[in-house]
């Protein structure tokens, strides 16, 4: 496949019938994932309602967590929904590909970041921690 550039225009654009089928059989996958990332996430919203009664802080932080995987999963259940054997939209289909990955990246961050957060206040409190 030749490389897209800003002189290409729509007119040149074309997928190939291989490319489509393959499309078309990762978006049952991508179906699928989605789903079990939604049950599961719903699982995690109850989890941070039941944590809302004990720890509120972190019903809190589990609430806006799963909310926020809740939606990524979403985004990729639209994105695979876009490609179909029955409706192979490509241009919606790019948009929830870029919010996805977005998304995902943006989580990736912030979740490294908490992490060495977390890393340097379990090392400022030593031992004190475990006492």
């Amino acid at each position: 496949m030749e490389n897209l550039d800003a002189n290409t225009t729509v007119a040149e654009i074309s997928v190939s019938a291989t490319a489509k089928n393959e499309l078309i059989a990762a978006s049952g996958w991508a179906k699928a994932m989605a789903i079990i990332g939604i049950i599961f996430s719903g699982f995690g919203i109850l989890a941070g309602l039941l944590a809302l009664f004990g720890i509120p802080i972190l019903g809190i932080i589990y609430l806006v967590t799963y909310g926020i995987f809740i939606y990524l999963w979403i985004i990729l259940l639209n994105q695979a929904n876009n490609i179909t054997a029955g409706n192979f939209n490509l241009d919606k289909f790019a948009a929830y590909y870029g919010k996805f990955w977005k998304l995902s990246v943006i989580i990736l961050i912030i979740s490294v970041v908490l992490g060495i957060i977390a890393g340097i206040m379990l090392v400022s409190t030593g031992n004190q921690l475990f006492r």
